[in-house]
């Protein structure tokens, strides 16, 4: 996984598909493998809304403990 960017979307918002693919540096589409490994776990926000705790992302790339 590349460096996260210096995103200012707080610990504790949410972050949309796009922007989670931009902040990994891959696409959309391995973010979407990434859910199904159970690597991430989604937001179900709509019918085709999807987003992601930014508390989830931080933990996963080590930034924030549990």
């Amino acid at each position: 996984m590349a460096k996260p960017s210096s995103d200012p979307i707080p610990a504790n918002g949410l972050i949309n598909r796009e922007k989670l693919a931009a902040r990994f540096c891959c696409s959309i589409e391995t973010i979407k493998r990434m859910e199904k490994r159970g690597l991430l776990k989604r937001v179900q926000l709509g019918e085709r809304m999807v987003r992601y705790r930014m508390c989830d992302i931080l933990e996963m790339e080590g930034m924030q403990k549990a």
